[in-house]
């Protein structure tokens, strides 16, 4: 048991090194605007071998994206990058609040070089959101106007914007725990063991740039109506 324990071991960090070494994309998220034509990412091969790429986009419900990427299969030759376009049909999405699909890419390895050599297929996500024009409010601090409410260790967050907000975690007392993406004008309730319902509460969020943002509020009897960027 210990030697396949072992063994998992070794292949997740081979895994995690080919992972690294492999291909990277240019981006960690795109933000689509509805009067763009359209979006592009790239995808960098840092190896010393050809890989084939195929990328292809998908929503966690199945359903038919009014979107196209291309080019949905390429070559890209050791240490060069390819382009990725993504175009949007002109209709299909809400145009009241922001939509939000995978943009997925799949890293295959063209040959080895060692005989009987594991070959192993890897594929990273990155999110894409669809931004409608004459939305209310403001992207950036849309998490401002999260709503929380604190009852039984639950956290029950909600998001009363038409934006996204990709929470990574909550952070109170010296406790850190760990959040949700709340899509616009929903809500999602998070475990938050440890908590009281009164105090200054922190909340880490990312912004359209990948980076982090911190904001901060406080909690009165379990509820807070309002958060502000905190001073970086």
């Amino acid at each position: 048991m210990r030697a396949f324990f072992l063994m998992l071991t070794l292949l997740a960090t081979f895994i995690s090194s080919y992972a690294n070494a492999t291909f990277y994309l240019s981006t960690t998220r795109i933000i689509h605007h509805e009067s763009m034509k359209e979006s592009s990412f790239e995808v960098y091969n840092t190896s010393d071998d050809e890989i084939l790429i195929q990328g292809w986009l998908s929503a966690d419900k199945s359903e038919v994206l009014p979107f196209a990427m291309t080019p949905p299969l390429v070559k890209i030759a050791p240490q060069k990058s390819n382009m990725f376009r993504i175009f949007y049909e002109g209709s299909g999405l809400p145009k009241d609040r922001e939509s939000f699909i995978w943009v997925n890419v799949l890293a295959i390895p063209m040959s080895s070089k060692v005989d009987d050599s594991l070959q192993v297929a890897l594929q990273q996500s990155i999110k894409l959101f669809y931004r409608p024009s004459n939305l209310s409010g403001d992207a950036r601090i849309a998490p401002e106007l999260l709503m929380l409410s604190l009852k039984d260790n639950l956290l029950v967050v909600r998001n009363t914007t038409p934006y996204h907000v990709n929470i990574i975690s909550f952070r109170k007392n010296g406790v850190e725990f760990e959040g949700d993406m709340i899509p616009p004008y929903g809500e999602s309730a998070i475990t938050a063991t440890g908590i009281n319902g009164n105090g200054n509460i922190e909340v880490v969020v990312i912004n359209d740039f990948g980076g982090e943002d911190t904001f901060e509020g406080v909690l009165r009897n379990g509820k807070l109506n309002k958060f502000k960027i905190k001073n970086q």
